[in-house]
């Protein structure tokens, strides 16, 4: 449906922000103070569903793994799912994006559209078996975004430190289920403890233990 709406709106973020989502007044991400917009969009009725979305996380038909996860959506949803806006008007999104079907003065916004593109290039839909799941990898504690220009390149990262050392760092510190951070402190950290004082230091000890042993390992 489509309605007037005013909020406070992140340019970086290409969305909308209640003042309580704020910090000091401004965007949790960008670290910017956002404008105030009043626009006519579209919404999607997201509060008509709750009951039903509840329904199909707790039976486990709409599986979310691990249990954290799972109970921190569930809270979301308990806490009452508000209706949210799908679309931008043409003029601020400068005539980027796929148009609202039968309304040229509006673009969908640009996340709505593209994280269902992302499902169903996965095979959602497909079987009754596909799971997904989604974490963060920040950068010192904030998302990697090209308008903060914090974007690590591990082309770069392989080039300083070699393939083994990043491959490491990233099983060592980055969690299989659940959101992880990078920091350079944190990499050389792994790099010179882990690496180059601890399994870098064993290598070395019983390499120097061999040759004064004269040890020699026969070929299997």
């Amino acid at each position: 449906y489509k309605k007037k709406y005013s909020g406070l709106y992140c340019v970086g973020c290409e969305e909308y922000y209640k003042e309580n989502d704020l910090i000091d007044g401004l965007c949790p991400e960008h670290k910017v103070a956002p404008e105030l917009i009043e626009e006519e969009n579209y919404f999607f009725k997201l509060s008509n569903y709750q009951e039903k979305i509840k329904e199909l996380i707790e039976k486990d038909e709409v599986k979310i793994i691990p249990q954290s996860r799972k109970n921190e959506i569930l809270s979301f949803v308990n806490s009452g799912l508000q209706d949210f806006c799908i679309s931008r008007t043409s003029e601020r999104a400068k005539g980027w994006g796929i148009d609202v079907p039968g309304d040229e003065t509006q673009k969908m916004w640009v996340w709505f559209d593209a994280l269902s593109n992302y499902i169903n290039a996965l095979g959602y839909g497909s079987d009754d078996e596909s799971k997904f799941l989604e974490f963060w990898l920040t950068v010192d504690g904030q998302k990697m975004s090209k308008s903060l220009s914090n974007v690590i390149n591990p082309y770069d990262l392989v080039e300083k430190y070699g393939c083994d050392a990043v491959r490491y760092f990233l099983l060592r510190e980055i969690p299989a289920l659940g959101d992880g951070d990078f920091t350079f402190e944190k990499l050389e950290k792994r790099y010179n403890s882990d690496l180059a004082g601890g399994i870098g230091n064993l290598l070395s000890r019983t390499l120097t233990m061999i040759n004064k042993k004269n040890i020699i390992f026969n070929r299997i």
